[in-house]
């Protein structure tokens, strides 16, 4: 899978195949009541939400879909947290509501007893945000948030289009024509690092200590992340990939370009379709690009001020 991510560098049959792409081949999946859960910084999210929008307009079953502040393995796991950030008790599965919810699911699909999820909304979703924005006793960003639902997915929203701009801002105002684009220098050599996201299964084997016997060991004991997969403060650090003395912050780096809009003047939702698009070349190559690309899933916290 590595050659083929190195590459590649495009779709093709080897990617297509049925154990690799379920998109093209939703048309075979049975008819039956399903529930689709997912986690904002899983970096499935996406797939599972298109997975449930398509079943629910093809399927006489009921479909439902959650999507939580949880990485790929935090909805089981019972923390409010993930990684660097709490998201409050509310955000705080484990188990315990894992398992409760899917006795309820079966017991009522498999056995006709009437546990009500008939009647529970079709989607469940967690809106970040919110919190104090401080830091709390164990040193995680209190970001807070809250559990909505809708009927559908996605849920309705406003378009609003956001101008990057010259200097770093952002606006809702279109730039004129002439004003002047933005640029950077990129490093091969010391290319930004990835600090967390919506990322999974970016591991290295740990050493085993002398005289231990790896045939005791199971591989997953002896994997460790070197790109944590959750939300993190963009700070290099030592230890994780890429990262490099004297650890600054990312928005420092010469090649980063950060925008930023003036300080909302009430609470509002970032929410969903996103779509970007824009044009860029380079000098020292050929590369030219405009590209527009739309993802209905993964804007997903809440702006407050």
């Amino acid at each position: 899978m590595l050659a083929h991510y190195t590459y590649d560098g495009v779709h093709n049959d080897w990617w297509g195949m049925e154990a690799m792409e379920q998109k093209t081949r939703w048309k075979r999946f049975a008819d039956i009541p399903c529930v689709f859960s997912s986690g904002w910084y899983d970096p499935f999210v996406a797939e599972v939400s298109e997975q449930f929008q398509a079943l629910s307009k093809q399927s006489k079953a009921p479909q439902r879909l959650i999507l939580g502040p949880w990485n790929h393995t935090a909805m089981r796991g019972g923390g409010s947290f993930v990684v660097e950030v709490d998201f409050g008790k509310s955000a705080a599965w484990g188990y315990g509501v894992y398992n409760a919810e899917r006795l309820r699911w079966f017991d009522r699909w498999l056995k006709d007893i009437d546990t009500g999820v008939g009647r529970d909304p079709k989607v469940r979703y967690f809106v970040m945000g919110g919190g104090s924005g401080r830091r709390n006793a164990a040193g995680r960003l209190e970001h807070g948030g809250h559990w909505a639902s809708a009927a559908a997915w996605p849920p309705p929203a406003k378009a609003t289009a956001w101008y990057l701009r010259t200097g770093g801002g952002l606006s809702t105002e279109a730039p004129k024509a002439d004003e002047a684009p933005v640029s950077w220098t990129h490093d091969p050599q010391n290319p930004v690092p990835t600090i967390g996201g919506a990322v999974a299964g970016f591991l290295e084997w740990v050493k085993l200590p002398d005289g231990m016997d790896k045939s005791y060991v199971s591989p997953r004991a002896r994997m460790r992340n070197v790109v944590p997969d959750g939300p993190m403060h963009q700070r290099e650090r030592p230890g994780d990939v890429g990262c490099k003395p004297p650890y600054p912050l990312l928005a420092e780096r010469h090649d980063v370009l950060v925008f930023q809009s003036a300080p909302l003047q009430k609470a509002s939702i970032c929410s969903w379709p996103t779509r970007s698009s824009g044009c860029g070349s380079a000098r020292g190559s050929t590369a030219r690009s405009c590209s527009s690309r739309e993802n209905p899933s993964r804007s997903r916290s809440s702006c407050r001020r």
